[in-house]
């Protein structure tokens, strides 16, 4: 799931921070925009992926303190391999930063940065359940010990 946290944030300022203080995984990589959907390469294959309709959303308000979050499955569903590109395509550069803020990889915090303008970020886990005493107090303790972030 993923937990999206409605403030704003100066990404290359958290990005500095968040690199010195804990693990973290930096990936680049293009994806290729299409009226079929969003293919990619993993692992030399070419995948196509398609908007999830399954996507179920809610926002809670007043999460943490006067934060409000909003709670989302994973945007893009992977549908089939491809042997072949459609023509007509966008090619789009993303670059991730995945922060691992406790020993546990099963709770990140993710920050996406497409052609260096658009950014995204959230946190995600398995943990689907809102009310999860594990997610409120992830999400909490790391908010407060990054207090710049918000």
């Amino acid at each position: 799931m993923r937990y999206y946290i409605d403030i704003d944030l100066n990404v290359k300022n958290t990005i500095e921070i968040l690199t010195k203080k804990m693990k973290f995984e930096k990936k680049k990589e293009d994806i290729l925009l299409t009226n079929d959907g969003l293919y990619k390469y993993i692992k030399n294959d070419l995948y196509c992926f398609k908007i999830n309709n399954n996507n179920n959303e809610s926002v809670i308000n007043n999460y943490i303190s006067n934060i409000n979050i909003i709670k989302t499955d994973n945007l893009w569903k992977k549908i089939f391999l491809s042997n072949q590109l459609p023509y007509e395509h966008f090619k789009m550069g993303i670059t991730t930063y995945t922060f691992f803020p406790y020993d546990k990889k099963v709770f990140k915090f993710i920050i996406e940065i497409y052609e260096n303008d658009k950014i995204d970020y959230y946190f995600e886990t398995n943990e689907d359940d809102e009310k999860s005493f594990f997610l409120k107090e992830s999400i909490s303790s790391f908010l407060k010990e990054n207090t710049n972030l918000c």
